[in-house]
């Protein structure tokens, strides 16, 4: 049963037959190709729309301590970091007062910047 050269070579219905086979191999390769597309451009929304914790900004206080304004799902949370843990200082909710407190950590980071500046 192994197939003649001649028949082969004939090309009566061997060439339809092999050009259909391309044509399904090309389809196949187009499908996983689009598949592939699909998975990265879903995972890069579900990646890029999971986070739900920023943060916005962070001022030392001293060299084992600092202060950060941190945005989770819409809130902004003003929390001490130090070598004992993060602890909770104010919940500053999602208006006026995030932007009032932003403001005063960068006033205080460009005091701090200035300061050590002058000292040297």
């Amino acid at each position: 049963m192994t197939p003649q050269p001649d028949a082969l070579l004939a090309g009566s219905d061997a060439a339809p037959s092999l050009l259909a086979a391309a044509l399904r191999m090309t389809a196949c390769l187009a499908f996983l190709a689009a598949g592939s597309w699909a998975m990265l451009r879903w995972r890069r929304r579900t990646i890029a729309g999971g986070r739900r914790l920023t943060v916005l900004d962070r001022a030392p206080l001293s060299r084992g301590a600092s202060v950060a304004l941190l945005q989770v799902d819409g809130r902004h949370l003003v929390v001490g970091v130090a070598s004992d843990g993060v602890r909770l200082l104010r919940d500053l909710g999602s208006g006026a007062e995030a932007a009032a407190f932003r403001r005063v950590l960068v006033e205080a980071d460009t005091r701090d910047g200035s300061a050590a500046g002058a000292s040297r």
